[in-house]
């Protein structure tokens, strides 16, 4: 999911220490603007914020991790289903770098490259090689070993991207909508290297960022923007009058040079299958 703005703001609770500050994290919940204020007493000093479709999470400087909001799939990481109005600590996981959610899944990137996640695994979404749910993070997999060397990560509604040093993306997790890059519409348990018939090397290469929709995929390349997955809205191919879905990344038409990218994630329909 997309952070819209990360603000400093006043707090109000008179409970507070003089002049403390709090974080106010702007989100866009299927298209309407919700302001969750995060306070620093409660958190101590932190360096990333990400956020699910409904939990928010928040990186200490320490490297901790922290979670709250909807629990229903185990997102928040800290070995109960149980939803919290409040921070609890993710188990089992330091050293994080980065953090993104879905639609009931999170995905983190620790400072040495490894990618873990934690929640709902019903369409693989986890990549850990199962279908098995988990309320502590696992390691995200590749069909030969754990994932390594990644820089980034996006999680769409029920699959995720991950990029590497190299500029090579993985993807796992839902692929019915070919979200995943694989020319076809299955799903996968394990990080599977996106592909680009396009490219001599048959690979998605030279990618500098990645963003992902509800059930769509994107990467910034060279100034350009490649897409793929569905287009049911139009949003991986607006010129294109079927609306054809795409199981391989293919170059968004009509743009002028990007230098980054942001992607509304909440393109679903109203009632999404479990």
């Amino acid at each position: 999911m997309a952070v819209l703005e990360v603000r400093a703001a006043s707090c109000a609770s008179p409970a507070q220490l003089p002049n403390q500050t709090a974080a106010v994290l702007a989100v866009d919940v299927g298209g309407t603007s919700l302001s969750v204020q995060v306070l620093r007493h409660c958190l101590h000093r932190y360096r990333a914020v990400g956020a699910g479709y409904f939990h928010t999470l928040a990186v200490r400087e320490d490297g901790h991790l922290f979670a709250w909001g909807q629990n229903n799939g185990g997102q928040l990481g800290d070995g109960t289903y149980q939803s919290r109005a409040t921070p609890v600590q993710v188990q089992g996981i330091a050293g994080v770098r980065e953090v993104t959610g879905g639609l009931d899944f999170t995905v983190i990137l620790k400072e040495d490259g490894t990618v873990w996640s934690v929640g709902a695994n019903n369409y693989g979404q986890l990549g850990d090689g199962t279908l098995v749910s988990r309320t502590q993070p696992v390691q995200v997999q590749t069909a030969t070993g754990p994932l390594t060397n990644v820089v980034a990560v996006a999680a769409g509604g029920r699959h995720a991207l991950a990029l590497t040093q190299t500029g090579a993306v993985y993807a796992w997790g839902r692929g019915e909508e070919g979200q995943l890059g694989q020319g076809q519409y299955q799903k996968s348990t394990v990080a599977v290297r996106v592909h680009d018939p396009g490219d001599p090397t048959g690979w998605l290469t030279g990618v500098t960022a990645i963003a992902t929709g509800y059930e769509s995929s994107y990467a910034l390349k060279g100034g350009a923007v490649y897409s793929w997955g569905d287009n049911g809205h139009g949003q991986v191919d607006p010129t294109d009058p079927g609306l054809t879905k795409r199981n391989l990344p293919d170059l968004l038409p009509n743009l002028p040079t990007v230098r980054k990218i942001s992607v509304n994630s909440k393109l679903a329909p109203p009632a999404y299958p479990a």
